[in-house]
């Protein structure tokens, strides 16, 4: 396996994952200052806030920005070159009552969606990208399972949106998926969550779609999901096992959505 992603199986990790987010066009993702950091843009939801997504603007051409933003693209390339306080000052003045303009989000869409922009966004990835791909590298090998795409997009999704595996260990994963009741206690805990829990009528659903059992290649980042989702806060638990678990198998219940997922057709913008 070579030492970094391609771009290519990044495109293609922040399509899939991406899509449990804005299952239209993640690429093209835009928020307003609900948060309070002014606008996210992206499937990673860079932002003016935390200075990340100062740098992709500023690597996208500023004609680009004008063209295709033709009511804030002045302000918006202001904005990139301010300080960060500086800078959430201008795009909260497009936000009256906290609420961005649909003009002006319909701009900043198709700004995140064009080519220029999702290369930058490819380029921002790069290093989770490859913390991920080494850890899948590790992992997989201990596992006896080639690092194939479908485990590259299951730890991209661990790496940016629960900071990585933690404690956990390969070994950890082979010794529980090898337990005869394993996947049984899986399934048991989905279906034993309760209103508390958010995600749980997601859980109701994975529950029955799951007992079918999973397939070889699968076997270990199922049984990784469960694993990463009992180190999760208490409430979040069963939101990380669903969207985790969906990954893992390629068809699951997330957010309210079914999803099937397929790893091997490439990326879309």
């Amino acid at each position: 396996m070579p030492n970094s992603p391609s771009d290519q199986m990044i495109k293609k990790a922040l399509s899939v994952t991406g899509r449990f987010e804005d299952s239209e066009n993640p690429f093209g993702a835009v928020s307003g200052n609900f948060d309070g950091m002014g606008i996210s843009l992206g499937v990673l939801q860079w932002n003016i806030g935390s200075n990340s997504l100062q740098p992709l603007l500023k690597a996208v051409p500023r004609d680009t920005i004008r063209e295709l933003c033709p009511k804030c693209g002045i302000e918006l390339i202001q904005a990139a070159n301010e300080s960060p306080a500086d800078g959430l000052d201008i795009v909260r003045r497009w936000q009256p009552g906290g609420t961005l303009p649909p003009a002006y989000k319909s701009e900043l869409q198709a700004l995140a969606e064009s080519d220029a922009f999702v290369r930058e966004q490819v380029i921002a990835a790069n290093h989770v990208a490859s913390r991920a791909y080494q850890k899948c590298d590790e992992w997989c090998h201990v596992w006896g399972m080639q690092a194939d795409t479908h485990a590259f997009c299951w730890f991209f999704d661990v790496y940016t949106q629960n900071g990585g595996v933690g404690t956990l260990t390969a070994q950890q994963v082979v010794d529980f998926a090898q337990t005869p009741s394993s996947f049984a206690l899986v399934i048991q805990w989905l279906l034993s969550r309760t209103k508390a829990d958010s995600g749980y009528k997601d859980a109701m659903r994975n529950a029955p779609l799951w007992s079918g059992g999973v397939l070889p290649n699968s076997k270990k980042l199922f049984a990784a999901s469960y694993l990463r989702s009992q180190t999760a806060r208490a409430q979040w638990r069963v939101d990380v096992m669903n969207r985790k678990g969906t990954l893992a198998i390629g068809h699951g219940w997330v957010h309210g959505d079914e999803w099937k997922i397929d790893f091997d057709a490439p990326p879309e913008n």
